[in-house]
């Protein structure tokens, strides 16, 4: 047993526990875990608000800034652990270390990636509904409400529902558009809130422009979805001279080669 092992096995060990800890106890005392507390303490003000920032952008809801760090200090440990046991080299291990750990932040963005496409499609059809309802004599706080009962659970729906409940809990209307750009910065999103906010603060209508924003981000998305399109030759052209020009000129050269050596005998 060499010195390696005994303070990996102590790792692997405090992985697991905390990896069947923390699944176990998903849903139940959110508030009150002994590890979440403990690592809140180990991390800066700046860096708690980011991470918890991160976690509400991704639509991890239910995490905490302490969360996403044990998910990345668990990560970290059981990649480093598996590589030092089979291979033993520490190079090696830390270079295991580092890819567990990008590979959480990695995650975190895509999910973030996700949350703003689906928030950014569903946004057209939120804003043409909310304009109709403003149109028939709502304010918006009512038509908020009435679009977001009869629509499924989304990234959308659930900032929006956030939005309800500041201002209903005191909170200005702009101030709640501010909070709601904190939560998921996406840049559909932030053209609504600022031109909202500049109709709350001057008092102009709004159902006409919801109904310009839905419009330029259907147009958006069209000429998005053509951009995708023009780029796919390009994307495939290194599939086609990787993959499938090789096995081509292989099997024609083959042919070739066997003919010619039949000619020549």
């Amino acid at each position: 047993m060499n010195g390696l092992e005994i303070p990996l096995g102590l790792l692997a060990g405090l992985t697991v526990f905390l990896v069947v800890y923390y699944v176990m106890d998903w849903r139940a005392a959110a508030g009150v875990k002994p590890w979440r507390a403990l690592l809140g303490r180990v991390l800066r003000a700046h860096t708690r608000a980011l991470y918890d920032s991160l976690c509400q952008q991704a639509g991890l809801r239910g995490w905490q800034a302490a969360d996403l760090l044990a998910l990345k200090i668990a990560s970290t440990v059981a990649s480093a652990t598996a590589v030092a046991w089979f291979s033993g080299s520490m190079p090696l291990t830390g270079l295991a270390a580092g890819v567990a750990w990008a590979a959480c932040g990695l995650w975190v963005n895509q999910r973030i990636k996700q949350n703003q496409a689906e928030l950014t499609n569903e946004l057209p059809l939120f804003l043409d509904l909310l304009s109709m309802c403003l149109r028939a004599g709502m304010n918006l706080q009512t038509g908020v409400q009435l679009v977001v009962r009869y629509q499924h659970q989304t990234p959308l729906t659930t900032l929006w529902q956030s939005w309800l409940l500041q201002v209903r809990s005191g909170a200005t209307r702009a101030d709640a558009f501010k909070q709601m750009l904190a939560r998921m910065r996406a840049p559909a999103l932030r053209r609504i809130c600022v031109a909202l906010i500049q109709a709350e603060e001057l008092g102009s209508g709004m159902a006409a422009s919801l109904l310009v924003h839905s419009k330029q981000l259907r147009h958006q998305r069209l000429m998005n979805a053509e951009k995708q399109a023009l780029q796919a030759p390009v994307k495939m052209l290194l599939p086609l001279v990787v993959c499938f020009f090789p096995c081509t000129f292989l099997v024609l050269g083959f042919s070739i080669y066997v003919n010619l050596g039949v000619m020549f005998d």
